[in-house]
């Protein structure tokens, strides 16, 4: 068994040919890193979105604290094949105020925060599903300015 490139030797190792167990890995390491990076709030997102099936059949990745996700494992994402869908473009994260921010792609504007981490996740589902920002609803979500 090989490595995954760029990867912290914690991560575990699995066979290329198991998307599946590459994906249960996946979580597996993003998880304990989020428990052991001591970051206020990040446990807390990982473990809703974790919580969530439509979520955890998908290969989770973090980027500066950002919380994304992709349908082709690590490290297939680059080369992702022609009919492979890389769903990417959504992120949630912890904001400095403690708040759950999710943006439409990585590098937009935040759409919406919420007070919890289960209502992030939420927010973050409907955007994936509707392929647009509208993931504002009643509750203790507020939208950005």
């Amino acid at each position: 068994m090989q490595t995954e490139p760029d990867q912290p030797a914690a991560y575990p190792s699995v066979s290329d040919d198991d998307r599946a167990r590459r994906i249960a890995a996946r979580w597996d390491y993003e998880r304990k890193d989020a428990r052991d990076s001591g970051r206020a709030g990040q446990a807390e997102l990982i473990e809703a979105a974790y919580a969530r099936p439509e979520l955890r059949r998908l290969c989770p990745y973090t980027s500066h604290w950002a919380l994304r996700f992709a349908t082709v494992p690590l490290p297939e994402r680059p080369g992702v094949a022609e009919g492979e869908v890389s769903v990417n473009t959504v992120s949630v994260f912890v904001t400095s105020a403690g708040r759950y921010a999710v943006k439409e792609d990585f590098w937009g504007p935040v759409v919406a925060e919420f007070a919890t981490a289960a209502e992030a996740v939420a927010a973050t589902i409907r955007l994936a599903e509707a392929g647009g920002p509208d993931v504002r609803h009643s509750g203790s979500s507020t939208s950005a300015p």
